[in-house]
């Protein structure tokens, strides 16, 4: 028998509110979950604390900020979050399910974007890139990785978890940066981040981002992550390949001096319709951005797989979910603290 294939019954409950199918995603201060609302009969994503850290008042703080951050944002080419747990053991953020996968996920499979599909992401990240920056917030961690596809092509981007807003002084650079050291997470993205924010993350503006958006859009066109492009000229070997006025937009967008690239999201917009338009259409001959979709239920599931069980029970085992059947999960039975 494959096992893979083979399934167990029942799922893992969190609260009385969501079954949860199977882990999406880890990260140093949470996992993903896919579950269903039991009350509302959708899907949703279910970002829950890791266990280890959800007793520090100040990754709790992060955490409700990042929730906070992201539901003040509505706009279609961003991920929405539509609640949070916050008086529970272990907190959690509902979001929507992006069934589509991140577009990292896309060059995996197929290698290195055409220019037409590539400039139509970026033009999305650009958008919600003008949304953020309009409610006064800086991403600081645009990437591929955080570019997930809906299931009609439309790119949205995700995981606030190091954003900050403007002129924000919360926390100063030294204690902002030990809290993420202690569960394994930079300031953002090596290949993807300017050199203002290497050196004060804290400090950084708008501007920022529009540099992590040109190394994105470097590294759909390449297949490959950008070594150093503030630095870069035309002529640099690392852009042999990328149409010219592609070039010209990557080194605008990451300029060493944050007042020498574009002044906003608006200008990046502008620039990459002028080039969607030089482009033309994307061939019929590209992979659709869409990938593998999923085709759920409308009710809640009833049994898991096999290959998620594991991952489920390091769930339970937080105390944050519990099992419908304790012959399949180790379980007490579920909080009364939760929702």
């Amino acid at each position: 028998t494959d096992t893979s294939v083979n399934r167990h019954r029942p799922t893992p409950l969190l609260g009385e509110r969501y079954v949860v199918l199977r882990r999406l995603g880890k990260g140093g201060a949470a996992n993903v979950y896919l579950a269903h609302d039991i009350q509302l009969t959708r899907w949703r994503a279910l970002k829950v604390m890791h266990a280890s850290i959800a007793q520090d008042p100040s990754m709790r703080t992060r955490f409700f900020r990042e929730a906070t951050l992201m539901a003040s944002i509505d706009h279609p080419n961003v991920v929405r979050v539509l609640d949070v747990a916050r008086d529970v053991p272990v907190p959690f953020m509902v979001m929507e399910y992006i069934q589509g996968g991140c577009v990292l996920d896309w060059l995996r499979v197929n290698g290195a974007m055409p220019a037409p599909l590539a400039v139509g992401v970026a033009t999305d990240i650009a958008r919600a890139l003008k949304a953020t920056h309009a409610r006064s917030v800086v991403h600081r961690d645009v990437k591929p990785h955080n570019v997930l596809v809906h299931h009609d092509g439309t790119c949205k981007l995700t995981d606030f978890g190091i954003a900050k807003l403007r002129g924000e002084s919360w926390a100063s650079e030294g204690a902002e940066a030990d809290a993420l050291t202690r569960v394994g997470t930079a300031m953002g993205t090596a290949s993807f981040m300017p050199p203002e924010q290497q050196h004060n993350a804290a400090a950084v503006d708008e501007r920022a981002d529009i540099y992590s958006l040109g190394s994105t859009l470097f590294t759909l066109l390449k297949c490959k992550a950008a070594q150093d492009l503030y630095v870069a000229d035309p002529g640099d070997a690392q852009l042999a390949g990328i149409p010219e006025p592609l070039v010209e937009f990557v080194l605008n967008c990451c300029r060493y001096r944050p007042e020498d690239r574009f002044a906003n999201a608006d200008a990046v917009i502008v620039a990459l319709e002028e080039l969607a338009a030089q482009l033309g259409p994307v061939s019929e001959s590209t992979a659709s951005l869409v990938g593998h979709i999923d085709v759920l239920p409308d009710e809640a599931p009833t049994e898991v797989r096999r290959a998620h069980v594991a991952e489920l029970l390091d769930l339970v085992a937080t105390g944050a979910a519990s099992a419908y059947n304790p012959d399949t999960f180790s379980s007490e039975g579920p909080s009364s603290q939760l929702p």
